[in-house]
């Protein structure tokens, strides 16, 4: 079972090289990228922003957090490449 609250507590802990780590250890495992996108990678970066916004982080360390998880993504990315995504609907715009 992977364990997404580790890569969310790297990308917080603004360690790029571990967030490396634990993606390719779920990918390897087969997890689905969307799962650990959204369970790992944005979770890390949701607690980064909560923590911006309480003053207990500041910009440069944000920036930091957001490579760490560039990083991990990076790995995510070209498994969604050509996987068919639900379409959710069709948007059409006039003026």
């Amino acid at each position: 079972m992977p364990d997404f609250d580790k890569i969310a507590q790297a990308v917080l802990e603004l360690d790029g090289d571990k967030v490396v780590e634990l993606v390719e250890q779920v990918i390897k495992e087969g997890v689905a990228p969307e799962k650990i996108i959204n369970d790992g990678l944005v979770a890390g970066i949701e607690k980064v922003g909560v923590l911006f916004k309480s003053g207990e982080l500041f910009v440069p360390e944000v920036v930091v957090a957001t490579s760490a998880m560039k990083m991990g993504l990076s790995l995510v990315e070209p498994l969604l490449k050509g996987k068919k995504r639900d379409r959710l609907g069709l948007v059409v715009l006039g003026t």
